[in-house]
């Protein structure tokens, strides 16, 4: 037939041990690039590494064993930064909380003390 020439397939780390070592390098490389992806918003911090999932997940198991882990330790971070800002959170409330109470006694008391000094003009 007059069809296209064929290609020869592509060559594998059976034919050139350095093509593993590259594919090692160049997921190293990827790898080291997860942890690049930050931002201070948490929700966009999460967006970021749901979307390197899912791209790194077409690239196959070969790929995905490599950077996957990465992925799993930014996400661990990024539990810890939201759990931190929500213990923060719920201490800045519970002193807003407690400050309120103790201006509602404060006040409560000089509202008592001023009533008393207004029956007992001495």
């Amino acid at each position: 037939g007059g069809g296209a020439p064929a290609h020869p397939p592509p060559p594998t780390a059976d034919d050139d041990p350095s093509i593993d070592e590259e594919f090692e390098e160049e997921q190293t490389l990827v790898a080291r690039l997860v942890h690049t992806l930050r931002s201070d918003d948490t929700d966009v911090q999460f967006k970021l590494l749901s979307l390197a999932r899912r791209h790194f997940g077409q690239g196959g198991v070969k790929r995905i064993s490599h950077t996957l882990p990465p992925l799993v330790f930014s996400g661990l971070r990024l539990t810890h930064k939201v759990k931190a800002r929500e213990v923060e959170a719920k201490r800045a409330e519970e002193d807003v909380r407690q400050k309120t109470e103790e201006k509602e006694k404060a006040d409560a008391l000089r509202k008592e003390n001023e009533a008393k000094a207004a029956e007992d003009p001495d």
